[in-house]
């Protein structure tokens, strides 16, 4: 129908002081049609305008049309501290095994970029969800989604391109 047509959303506690690293591995089984959305709640643009359903898509990440691919990709962004007013993370992007950071300007968003979160937030609502298909053939798959606290503890873009998430 257009609609959601499978993915997730998941609440999760956060610290608006902090942050904060969102990560999913995504593919196409049966490619078909529709959009991968991935997004987040609780943010606000660096010049302070709350985003009250922001989504990144998809755009030129696949085949000519912008569509999903069939080997596995990972798809990161990231949310800055409440008080951020500066510039996007350079490792936000679309990332391939043996390949690195295949698109790094395919996340496309419909708001003012970077993100950051609205004053007082406590949690946030992780979501992705394959969108618009109206091909009942289309099947996307996910798998290891995370949000990491960006303290340098978290793993490396390299280190989940090399299989970290299976590991642990």
């Amino acid at each position: 129908t257009s609609d959601e047509d499978g993915g997730w959303s998941s609440k999760i506690p956060i610290d608006s002081s902090k942050k904060y690293r969102f990560s999913v591995w995504a593919k196409r089984s049966v490619v078909g049609n529709g959009l991968f959305f991935m997004g987040c709640d609780s943010v606000e643009s660096v010049d302070g305008v709350t985003q009250v359903n922001p989504y990144w898509h998809i755009v030129g990440a696949g085949s000519a049309n912008g569509q999903m691919q069939t080997e596995w990709q990972l798809f990161v962004y990231y949310v800055f501290p409440t008080t951020y007013t500066g510039v996007e993370e350079p490792t936000q992007g679309v990332y391939k095994v043996g390949q690195g950071k295949v698109h790094p300007g395919s996340i496309s968003r419909y708001w003012a970029s970077p993100l950051r979160w609205n004053p007082g937030a406590t949690d946030v609502n992780f979501r992705t969800y394959l969108y618009y298909s109206t091909d009942p053939n289309t099947r996307q798959e996910w798998c290891y989604p995370r949000v990491d606290l960006c303290d340098g503890t978290e793993p490396s873009i390299d280190e989940l391109l090399s299989g970290y998430d299976s590991r642990n």
